[in-house]
């Protein structure tokens, strides 16, 4: 019976470590601030602005997915198909498609 690994999460260039890590935490600090403000917000303005960080965070993954399609994150296939997937599901978007 095959084992299951992880893949080596290893990045495909040494130096975009801090780059890499501060897009991944600002897509999931404005994704879900943009969805609280969203469900909570208690004037319009609040409403309107928790819509711009949802959209804006929800950009940022489609390019995110699309450079994790073109094996551009990890050195490592299994890696970035990984991330696609999981911030797929985020977009509830069918682009697995395209892996």
């Amino acid at each position: 019976m095959p084992r299951f690994t992880l893949p080596s999460m290893k990045l495909r260039y040494a130096d975009a470590l801090l780059p890499s890590l501060l897009l991944l935490v600002y897509i999931t600090i404005t994704y879900l601030s943009g969805f609280a403000l969203m469900i909570n917000g208690h004037s319009v303005v609040g409403w309107l602005f928790g819509i711009l960080l949802l959209a804006h965070s929800m950009i940022l993954i489609a390019y995110l997915i699309h450079d994790l399609s073109h094996q551009a994150f990890f050195m490592d296939r299994r890696a970035n198909e990984y991330l696609a997937v999981s911030y797929t599901h985020l977009r509830a978007h069918e682009t697995l498609r395209y892996l």
